[in-house]
């Protein structure tokens, strides 16, 4: 497992090291929350899960040389979206979402397009080399995660028909 090391320098996060750490024994997780709750043992672990997946996010846009809220805007382009939509998704202030779409456009990997309804509105669309570095950067986060190598196929299916369902009834 690595941790990485980030600080926010004005209101850009940068990565400032990487860390490797042993994979935690098989009972640490399992035994830490024991004595909590079932609704408690399930959201610590699905924090757990979230920080997992947030340390191999971060390693993986890094690769890129994306920063986080680079790679995060990156990963809510799939379609193309409004400035003012995107700000919503990320929860960032509309000027912020100004900075990173020009970053994003900088390095030739968004487009602003005009608006088939409203042309005063910029909708941000990948471009060919975005999509590129977008299917990369899920490949490389999906691949291989060692947090399901103890899970069997039809385990995995469970986990994601679960997950389908609780995170399908929070929308």
């Amino acid at each position: 497992m690595q941790t990485i090391r980030w600080a926010r320098y004005s209101g850009c996060v940068a990565i400032t090291g990487i860390q490797s750490h042993p994979k935690p024994g098989p009972t640490r997780r399992a035994t830490r929350h024991q004595d909590d709750d079932l609704d408690a043992q399930l959201g610590a672990l699905l924090v757990d899960l979230m920080e997992v997946m947030k340390q191999r996010f971060l390693v993986t846009i890094t690769a890129e040389d994306l920063t986080l809220p680079l790679g995060l805007a990156l990963w809510h382009l799939d379609e193309p979206r409004s400035m003012r939509e995107l700000a919503g998704e990320l929860a960032y202030d509309a000027s912020h979402i100004t900075a990173i779409v020009d970053r994003l456009e900088g390095r030739g990997l968004v487009q602003r397009r005009a608006d088939a309804q409203d042309r005063r509105v910029k909708r941000i669309a990948l471009t060919r080399s975005g999509r590129t570095v977008l299917r990369r950067v899920r490949r490389k986060l999906f691949t291989d995660l060692p947090l399901l190598e103890r899970l069997s196929t039809a385990q995995r299916r469970q986990l994601r028909d679960l997950l389908a369902t609780a995170t399908a009834a929070g929308a």
